[in-house]
């Protein structure tokens, strides 16, 4: 699990971006506007990007697949209690391209999934 520490030094990373609420409306899901996105910022982010999945109080299967169908790789979790956030939940950490390359050595110390 990753800390609230952990998480704000790790998005704080000025060569690494950080991809936010990332959404596709379901009348247009399968029809790779997701990767699309995705691979937009990859081609603006050539040092890395950090996403997150919020997995609890709801399940989002499709976009923890769908972050690994586009070659993120999955790093850690995040929990966030309601003393520390107005919005308590849990999230599956995800960074492109994945911590084996040189360029996220620093962020091997993120314990695995």
């Amino acid at each position: 699990v990753i800390s609230r520490e952990q998480w704000q030094e790790l998005t704080s990373f000025p060569d690494v971006r950080y991809a936010e609420q990332t959404g596709v409306a379901v009348e247009y899901r399968s029809l790779g506007v997701g990767s699309s996105l995705l691979d937009l910022g990859k081609s603006h982010s050539s040092k890395g990007i950090l996403t997150d999945v919020i997995i609890w109080p709801y399940e989002n299967v499709a976009a923890v697949n769908h972050r690994i169908k586009n070659g993120f790789q999955a790093v850690g979790f995040l929990n966030l209690t309601a003393s520390k956030s107005p919005f308590p939940h849990k999230s599956q950490i995800f960074i492109w391209p994945p911590v084996n390359s040189r360029q996220h050595a620093h962020l091997a110390v993120i314990d695995r999934v």
